[in-house]
């Protein structure tokens, strides 16, 4: 009977351990390797797609990216931390963004030589990118994926939208490459059939940012983003983009593709774009940036040949016309002697006499700067970052 009692009561409680742990939620259970969440924000199965996509970063890079997520006001979240972690840090290279559930403060904290693998600007773009979630969970994967886009960027042509076919892309894709490790200065396009309730302006900063988009210390790019559903095109700059790409140089360029756009022409659209990036750049490292004053000579449609040689061949006619009807009453003369009329003119004496000469003078006009009322506007990103550009519909 004892044996059975017994047998019982760790039956009753065996089955109670195993309730418990089916309902244990990752709040309960904050000591993951990667994803710390003593604040109960995700759910089980998010937290452990968040777990093994840190492993995997882990695993590939060599680097640990760390999320704890705190229930705390914005004056208690860095003695929080510290409680949390003791004293006792990783010697590893890594990062730990800590985040209060209220979303108002955040906290970066580098271990190892994880500031100098990850750059000098990724705090801000980490907590940018966390920000840009509409969920716990989007917020740890946009955080991640962020992270992992340092070592491992986006390709430089993204089409989402699948406006290209394959070989279109192959090609695209090779040129974008080539234009881009020549000038130093990643060239990007890309498609997508949503800006999912961004502005296009904001969908294209961010995507160049969170992407792993930009070469050198001041991330030197340009990107073209196309949004099929809404009709909206915009172009990005960064770094040295900003210098070589002005506001009037980039209304060039787009006055240069939005015609192949509106209609639908997006490869030709896109090359175009791409050839004229490299123009852009070579232009501003050998010379000046094109803007106002110095930007190139549009080349004249082949449409509007035939119409100018005809009205000039028009007016040519008209003209030629009229000096036929005055000609109608007029007869050749035989002798030289019928066009002076009799005792018209009797010249007894000649004289040349100099009386004074004036001179004016005008000042030679000033040559003025290129630049006087150009340059490159500029507005912050999510990230932190400056950012120059331009758009509009198609």
């Amino acid at each position: 009977v004892m044996k059975k009692i017994i047998t019982l009561i760790l039956g009753v409680f065996i089955c109670f351990t195993l309730v418990s742990t089916a309902g244990t939620t990752f709040a309960d259970d904050p000591t993951g390797k990667f994803i710390h969440d003593q604040a109960g924000l995700l759910k089980v199965e998010e937290k452990a797609k968040l777990e093994k996509e840190a492993q995997d970063i882990y695993n590939k890079y060599k680097i640990k990216a760390q999320l704890l997520l705190l229930d705390v006001e914005q004056d208690k979240l860095v003695d929080k931390f510290k409680e949390y972690y003791g004293n006792s840090f990783t010697v590893e290279s890594g990062v730990i963004l800590t985040v209060n559930k209220k979303m108002d403060v955040s906290l970066t904290y580098y271990t190892g030589k994880g500031k100098s693998l990850l750059g000098k600007d990724s705090d801000k773009l980490f907590w940018g990118a966390f920000k840009s979630g509409k969920t716990w969970y989007e917020s740890g994967h946009n955080y991640l994926s962020s992270l992992a886009a340092k070592f491992s960027p986006q390709p430089r042509l993204v089409d989402k939208a699948d406006l290209l076919s394959d070989e279109q892309e192959k090609n695209l894709l090779a040129k974008l490459d080539e234009i881009s490790k020549r000038q130093k200065c990643d060239v990007v396009v890309v498609t997508v059939k949503s800006l999912e309730g961004k502005k296009a302006e904001a969908f294209a900063d961010d995507y160049f940012d969170y992407n792993g988009y930009g070469q050198g210390e001041n991330f030197d790019g340009i990107l073209l983003l196309v949004s099929t559903g809404s009709r909206d095109w915009h172009i990005s700059t960064t770094g040295y983009g900003i210098k070589a790409f002005t506001d009037a140089g980039l209304n060039y360029m787009s006055r240069n593709f939005l015609p192949e756009l509106k209609h639908n022409n997006y490869y030709e659209a896109f090359n175009i774009y791409a050839d004229l990036s490299d123009k852009f750049l070579t232009q501003a490292k050998t010379d000046k940036p094109y803007d106002k004053g110095n930007l190139p000579k549009e080349p004249i449609s082949i449409f509007w040949i035939p119409i100018v040689i005809g009205i000039g061949m028009f007016i040519a006619r008209f003209i030629v016309k009229g000096m036929e009807n005055q000609l109608e009453t007029v007869r050749p003369a035989l002798a030289a002697n019928s066009y002076i009329k009799e005792n018209s003119l009797n010249i007894t004496r000649s004289e040349d006499q100099f009386l004074y000469n004036t001179v004016n003078k005008t000042a030679k006009p000033k040559e003025t700067s290129s630049s006087s009322g150009g340059g490159s506007s500029t507005h912050t990103s999510s990230s932190g970052r400056t950012h120059g550009g331009t758009g509009g519909k198609f």
